[in-house]
């Protein structure tokens, strides 16, 4: 069996009504039981950054990283 969990906090911030620029942390922690690999427990984190332009008030447009810009693990 495959557990992860999830850690993500997020900031972001209004530079105007209409531009809210942020960035991601996500940090995530498996356990793996039942396998070869009892007992391992992976763990990566990655840095990603988004922008949120709100064109209307029922419009936005929302950018992404596709990929982390820094990843690492533990």
């Amino acid at each position: 069996m495959v557990r992860f969990g999830n850690f993500k906090p997020k900031v972001h911030y209004a530079l105007t009504p209409a531009l809210e620029p942020g960035i991601v942390y996500v940090q995530t922690n498996g356990h793996v039981t039942d396998t070869a690999t009892y007992g391992a427990d992976p763990k990566w984190s990655q840095v990603n950054a988004q922008v949120i332009y709100s064109h209307s008030s029922q419009t936005d447009v929302f950018s992404a990283t596709k990929r982390s810009f820094y990843q690492w693990s533990a």
